[in-house]
C-alpha cells in the first residue's frame, strides 16, 4: 500500500473526485499536486448570495460561477495546508473548455501569518457564497482549525 507520494496528478476527475484526489495527495504529503478538474456540481445548489441574484438566476451562469468558486475553494484549502498555489489555463480553449490546472507546491517553511491570511480569505469566500465544502469536511482534522 502506498504511504506517500512526491507528485500527484489528476486529469478530469469529475465532481468531488478531484477533492478526493487532493485529500489523498495531502495525506501522502505530496510535494507537488496538479489537478485538472472536470465537472463541479457541489455548489450549484448550495450557492446563496443576495449581492448577485442577477448572476445566479440563470443556470448557465450559475454553473460557471459554481465552477470558479469550487476551484477557488480547492486553491484556498491547499494554501491553508501549506502549498503555494497557482490556478491557470494549461491548454487553449479551442481544444477543451476543461482547461484549468490547479497546481500546489508544498512550501518548505510556512509562516503563521501566511496561514492566518489563507484561513481568513477562505472564511470570507465561504460566507460570501453560503457554501459548505466537502473537501473541508473531509479534512477537518488535518486543517486543525474550526471554520464556521
Amino acid at each position: 500500500m502506498l504511504n506517500n507520494a512526491d507528485f500527484v496528478i489528476t486529469l478530469h476527475a469529475c465532481n468531488n473526485a478531484t477533492d478526493d484526489a487532493i485529500i489523498q495527495a495531502m495525506k501522502w504529503n505530496a510535494q507537488i499536486i496538479m489537478c485538472v478538474p472536470c465537472c463541479q456540481h457541489e455548489f450549484f445548489e448550495q450557492m446563496i448570495n443576495s449581492v448577485m441574484p442577477g448572476v445566479l438566476k440563470h443556470g448557465i451562469h450559475k454553473e460557471k460561477v459554481a465552477t470558479i468558486v469550487t476551484d477557488s475553494v480547492r486553491g484556498n484549502i491547499l494554501e491553508i495546508m501549506g502549498y503555494d498555489v497557482k490556478i491557470m489555463e494549461f491548454i487553449d480553449m479551442e481544444h477543451t473548455p476543461k482547461n484549468i490546472l490547479i497546481k500546489g507546491v508544498k512550501i518548505k517553511k510556512e509562516s503563521e501569518d501566511r496561514r492566518k491570511k489563507a484561513v481568513e480569505e477562505y472564511k470570507k469566500l465561504k460566507s460570501f457564497w453560503g457554501i459548505n465544502p466537502y473537501i473541508e469536511r473531509e479534512l477537518e482534522k488535518e486543517l486543525g482549525i474550526k471554520i464556521e
